[in-house]
């Protein structure tokens, strides 16, 4: 004798076959469903797997800025190489002339600073100098760099040697 009413029974069915609707109901019927060994994630390995991810992200962020300090740092050494050469053919053509000076110089640093706002590409502080005598001159770049630790005294500078063929030295 069964103490089930036939209808409750028909139900149960139902929930508990295997690719019934009920199929993913609570209660021991999930067991039967999910295959052995099948668990859930835990909340401690939900944050210990954002706690890896949070990590990686945060070292590609400081590779990115590592990365834009170099570009940035590249391009202000390209300018001050760019500006040592134009000194460079600016003594040539002098020597041209006959003559070696460097008249030129004040009012060619006063057209590539930062301030006059004319649209050219600048050094912020730019400083040129040219020193030497006889057939070799050192061109000497050197613009303010406060931003990154191997500028010393918060300036950078470049160095540039030129020889200028003696048989036309006057």
């Amino acid at each position: 004798m069964s103490l089930r009413h036939p209808a409750i029974a028909s139900r149960v069915r139902v929930l508990t076959g295997p690719y019934g609707p009920g199929s993913l109901a609570s209660g021991p019927t999930r067991a039967a469903v999910l295959p052995p060994g099948a668990t859930g994630f835990t909340l401690l390995e939900v944050l210990v797997a954002l706690l890896v991810l949070s990590v990686g992200t945060l070292g590609c962020v400081a590779l990115q800025l590592n990365a834009l300090q170099a570009t940035h740092s590249a391009y202000q050494r390209s300018l001050a190489s760019l500006i040592a050469a134009d000194a460079g053919e600016r003594l040539w053509q002098g020597l041209a002339d006959g003559r070696i000076d460097t008249a030129w110089l004040a009012d060619w640093r006063q057209r590539r600073n930062c301030e006059t706002g004319e649209g050219h590409v600048c050094l912020p502080e730019l400083e040129v100098t040219v020193e030497g005598s006889g057939g070799s001159r050192l061109i000497t770049v050197s613009w303010a760099e406060a931003r990154f630790d191997d500028a010393a005294d918060g300036r950078s500078q470049l160095e540039y040697v030129i020889e200028l063929l003696p048989e036309r030295l006057p």
